[in-house]
């Protein structure tokens, strides 16, 4: 399981920390006396909502399929299926697994990574994909906004061209101040469904 450690200073900006993985969690923390924040917990993964289904699809929304949105074009594929109901719950994608940004729009579910044709098939209703997270100072405040820690896919069109890491937002880069981090990544074939009360999370409880 890659992990590394290190420590950076904050400039008030969002900035990209490239440690040559996409971690699955980045948990940071502000030592300085009174610090704008002291730990923040985030889940750099995407959480997709979807809010219906349509039952023809329902064996097609699995581990490894994929969905494309019809109205923004966004594609992803599902890295995780946690189910509420049979028709509602959430995908976990991976941020190097999606393109474009989708909206609360409909979208069509493939078996395989779609091509560059539209969208059409309206298979299941999704929620515009957020991170979430946790900043820690005097209590506990539960942050699903962008102004967090973001997975970062790198970016091979700069010079000199940057690796993969996280991106921390503005809030928690507080200028001046030092901030320790730890990213974690799973080995491969260990980002697997827990098992709850042994029940796997995409059958519904």
């Amino acid at each position: 399981m890659p992990v590394r450690t290190g420590v950076i200073h904050g400039t008030s900006a969002a900035l990209n920390i490239e440690i040559g993985f996409v971690p699955d969690v980045v948990i940071m923390v502000n030592p300085n006396s009174g610090g704008t924040e002291k730990v923040s917990f985030h889940l750099v993964k995407k959480v997709i909502v979807f809010t219906s289904m349509t039952a023809a699809v329902t064996s097609g929304i699995k581990k490894g399929a994929w969905i494309k949105g019809i109205t923004s074009g966004a594609k992803a594929q599902i890295g995780e299926l946690i189910l509420d109901t049979t028709t509602t719950g959430w995908l976990i994608c991976d941020v190097e697994q999606i393109t474009g940004t989708f909206q609360s729009e409909n979208c069509q579910v493939y078996p395989s990574e779609p091509g560059s044709a539209a969208a059409a098939d309206d298979d299941i209703t999704v929620v515009v994909d957020v991170e979430f997270g946790v900043n820690i100072e005097a209590a506990s405040l539960v942050t699903t906004i962008n102004d967090g820690i973001l997975g970062y896919a790198g970016d091979g069109t700069t010079t000199p061209k940057e690796a993969k890491g996280f991106t921390i937002g503005s809030t928690i880069s507080v200028d001046t101040e030092i901030l320790f981090y730890i990213a974690f990544q799973n080995s491969p074939g260990m980002s697997q469904p827990a098992l709850v009360n042994g029940v796997d999370q995409e059958t519904v409880w």
